[in-house]
């Protein structure tokens, strides 16, 4: 890896939404040229996608890798295997390490970047740990803070969390969108394998917290969750609806993690099999 190709680029894509594929990848392909230095490599996460999405993938990928000189990586799950089980396997393959940062797209995020992108979204992250539109803020749900309690990261010594109404919030980086450092990543081994498809974002943020690690606001040149129009967070919900993890929990729960015994086949699109 070159010494300031500091960025694996994670996208997840889903189900038969061809305008969102293309308009999530062809934005990341513009900013490209200019930050084509900033990037080690791509991860494409294919969860359940249709053919026609398949087919225009592949073919971006190709040609993404054979312009820019860095490797594409397509990860295909069996069938739908919920959000964080294959964002484990896009984050944790021996094979293909991260980079130092991770910058995360759900399909209906895209970028709409101006000159000088690449170094201030460099710049930000190396202030905080982690960063994106972070200034949501979120009751927890059912049993959530109960559930939070009993993970290692837990830290009894924090501040007490933010209470409206005798209920914790969390602070949060909206999940369509966001850069991290890797190494919080391997640190705490995240996502969890209990995780399937909900409620990850805040819990990463409470994490965040609980271990005094920074949250930074960045939203420039994103939409993050966008709607037709490219209004933040008004995006249709697609696909999976569940609910957020922890909001069950019971004193001694064990969750299960049978939902990550599955195959993913992997596909690598290096630059000089591209050409």
């Amino acid at each position: 890896m070159e010494p300031n190709r500091e960025f694996s680029i994670c996208v997840l894509l889903y189900g038969n939404y061809p305008d969102l594929a293309r308009r999530c990848l062809e934005s990341i392909e513009q900013s490209l040229r200019e930050g084509k230095d900033f990037v080690a490599d791509i991860r494409l996460g294919l969860n359940a996608v249709a053919p026609p999405v398949f087919d225009y993938v592949q073919e971006w990928a190709k040609q993404t890798a054979a312009k820019y000189r860095l490797p594409v990586i397509l990860f295909l799950p069996p069938h739908n295997v919920g959000k964080y089980p294959l964002m484990r396997r896009m984050f944790f393959q021996p094979s293909f390490p991260l980079a130092n940062y991770v910058m995360w797209f759900d399909d209906d995020s895209y970028l709409t970047p101006r000159p000088g992108w690449w170094p201030r979204v460099h710049e930000a992250i190396r202030d905080a740990e982690m960063i994106g539109q972070s200034q949501w803020v979120i009751p927890a749900h059912g049993n959530q803070w109960e559930w939070v309690r009993t993970q290692p990261w837990f830290n009894p010594n924090s501040d007490p969390p933010w209470i409206i109404k005798d209920r914790p919030h969390f602070r949060f980086c909206q999940g369509a969108w966001w850069v991290i450092h890797a190494e919080i990543l391997h640190r705490y081994d995240w996502p969890p394998q209990e995780f399937r498809h909900q409620g990850g974002d805040s819990l990463l943020g409470e994490l965040l917290r609980q271990q005094g690690l920074r949250l930074g606001e960045f939203t420039e040149g994103v939409r993050v969750n966008a709607d037709a129009r490219g209004v933040h967070s008004a995006a249709p919900r697609r696909g999976r609806k569940e609910r957020h993890h922890g909001a069950d929990y019971r004193p001694g729960m064990i969750y299960p993690t049978n939902h990550q015994d599955f195959r993913t086949q992997i596909m690598r699109i290096a630059p000089k099999d591209a050409t």
